[in-house]
């Protein structure tokens, strides 16, 4: 199991205090709120969040990932935290894409 792997396991198992007290929390946490944005773990999330987590990371973008999967309460989530909100072009134009096509309304009007 990778270090990330096991990194990501600890949140899923909500054992938050060992994630916590990992020497490559800071490395993993960005990634890993993109994951868990897609699998709808909101508790791991708001934990990731509380802890330095940028809800606006570029690599993967949170935000797209909670869209995609169609997790409202996530995006909204995400946008109290300022999630990324650009112009059409930009990753709100790509999750408003998303969102219409799977149609996922309460997602829509959150980003409308």
């Amino acid at each position: 199991m990778s270090d990330y792997t096991s990194f990501l396991q600890l949140l899923r198992d909500g054992n938050y205090a060992a994630a916590l007290a990992r020497d490559d929390f800071s490395l993993h946490r960005n990634n890993a709120l993109c994951r868990l944005c897609y699998d709808g773990d909101i508790d791991a999330i708001k934990f990731l969040l509380a802890h330095g987590a940028d809800p606006a990371y570029k690599v993967d973008n949170p935000l797209f990932r909670a869209c995609e999967a169609g997790h409202t309460l996530i995006v909204k989530l995400l946008l109290t935290y300022d999630a990324v909100r650009k112009n059409k072009q930009g990753i709100n134009g790509r999750c408003l894409e998303i969102a219409r096509a799977e149609t996922y309304d309460d997602i829509v009007e959150l980003l409308e």
